[in-house]
């Protein structure tokens, strides 16, 4: 905070010797006058220089505080985006939880698909065994026709390689569903690690922000301030400079007339 110079005693102080002045300059002598108006125009001269400071550190302020002000607006607009951010990762996430509740239906599906399989399967891999077990004669024996007894082997081997091949396939599905659900999960967990560091980042800007803001607002009463400062160096100098034009017709008068 810059220094305030109280000019409001000194400025009723100089009017009333601004007064004083006009009505007994005429009576003073020469050498009370010319001193007078040195330390008038002194006095002039300190109030020009306090006048051009107190300018200078005004500009720096107002530069300050548009430098401040603009940092607000930029911050302002980067907390509107990161909060965009936060929410478009809060839906990709409630997504990604979506998406793996329908892989895990899915998966289920599929696993108990695979269950029905490998049980028919493992009958007719019964089957089989029982006829193994059939001596060959047994076959021409039972109530089908030849030919039908000769094939019996034939197409239950045929079934039973498609059962593994169905079998095979459900596995290689389910494999696939176990990859595609692990790069899922990752994703979750990425999109949840970006989620918390774009709430932290929020947070942060949130609290510079405010700090700013508060920078702002006190720079903005430190910069009124030196403007009311300046209008009083101004009206001190303008009542030295009316005093020294006093003085100074006062100070020819007399030495004319001597």
């Amino acid at each position: 905070m810059l220094r305030r110079v109280d000019f409001k005693s000194s400025g009723f102080a100089l009017i009333a010797a601004l007064a004083v002045g006009l009505i007994s300059a005429a009576a003073r002598s020469d050498d009370s006058v010319t001193l007078e108006l040195e330390e008038t125009r002194a006095a002039l001269g300190e109030a020009r220089s306090a006048l051009d400071s107190r300018e200078g550190e005004r500009r720096d302020i107002e530069g300050q505080l548009t430098t401040l002000r603009s940092e607000v607006v930029s911050l302002k607009s980067e907390l509107v985006a990161a909060a965009a951010d936060a929410q478009a990762l809060e839906d990709q996430l409630g997504n990604t939880e979506t998406e793996l509740e329908g892989l895990e239906q899915s998966r289920e599906a599929r696993r108990a698909a695979l269950a029905e399989r490998r049980f028919a399967l493992g009958r007719s891999i019964a089957a089989l065994q029982r006829l193994a077990r059939t001596p060959p004669e047994a076959l021409f024996a039972m109530p089908t026709s030849l030919r039908e007894a000769h094939n019996t082997p034939i197409l239950i081997g045929a079934v039973v390689r498609e059962l593994d091949l169905e079998a095979q396939f459900l596995r290689a599905e389910l494999a696939d569903l176990d990859r595609l659900e692990k790069a899922i999960e990752s994703q979750r967990a990425e999109t949840q690690v970006a989620s918390r560091a774009l709430q932290a980042q929020q947070v942060r800007l949130v609290r510079l922000v405010e700090r700013k803001a508060l920078l702002q607002a006190e720079t903005a009463a430190e910069y009124s301030e030196a403007g009311d400062e300046i209008n009083e160096l101004v009206a001190r100098a303008g009542s030295l400079q009316e005093l020294v034009e006093v003085l100074g017709n006062v100070q020819a008068k007399e030495r004319a007339a001597l």
